[in-house]
């Protein structure tokens, strides 16, 4: 995450004051996420600068893109902290040569989302809301999938992670 600092006199102390901003997916320049320069993608959520993927950012993909929505993971492996897609009324398809390496996948809202290429996260998936389609066996990365609600799509796929069916009483 891009955070900065700065310190603040006080009374009787010193204090440090940390203030942080993740980007979200604009599409604006096309479907590549990567971390080339110049593939500015990106939108800081708080500041609204046009802005690159960093690695151990924390990436949302949600209803505000403005480009494409369909994301080429290629040039290289990307390892955000955690990745989620918060979308209601875009839909979502990643693919590519090269995947999420990092972190964790977050899918809510009511849009889908497709997943063709494999990644290779740890930190789980956790399923929300809408259609999650996978075209690969390991979409969802190598970390336990949680299903809350919606629709999981196997498109001829097995997963081979633990998979927790969730849901409220």
């Amino acid at each position: 995450a891009r955070q900065s600092g700065a310190y603040v006199n006080n009374p009787n102390s010193v204090d440090l004051v940390v203030s942080g901003d993740s980007p979200y997916w604009t599409g604006d320049l096309g479907e590549e996420w990567s971390t080339n320069i110049g593939s500015d993608n990106w939108r800081l959520i708080l500041g609204g600068t046009v802005t690159d993927f960093i690695p151990n950012d924390n990436v949302l993909f949600n209803d505000t893109a403005t480009g494409t929505t369909i994301v080429d993971i290629s040039v290289a492996d990307v390892d955000p902290v955690s990745t989620t897609f918060d979308n209601t009324s875009l839909n979502y398809t990643l693919h590519g040569s090269a995947g999420i390496a990092t972190g964790n996948l977050v899918k809510t809202g009511t849009g889908s989302l497709t997943i063709n290429n494999a990644n290779s996260y740890a930190g789980g998936s956790t399923l929300g809301g809408g259609t999650v389609t996978l075209g690969s066996s390991t979409a969802l990365g190598v970390g336990p999938v949680t299903l809350n609600t919606g629709t999981l799509a196997l498109n001829g796929q097995s997963i081979a992670n633990a998979l927790v069916l969730g849901g409220g009483a």
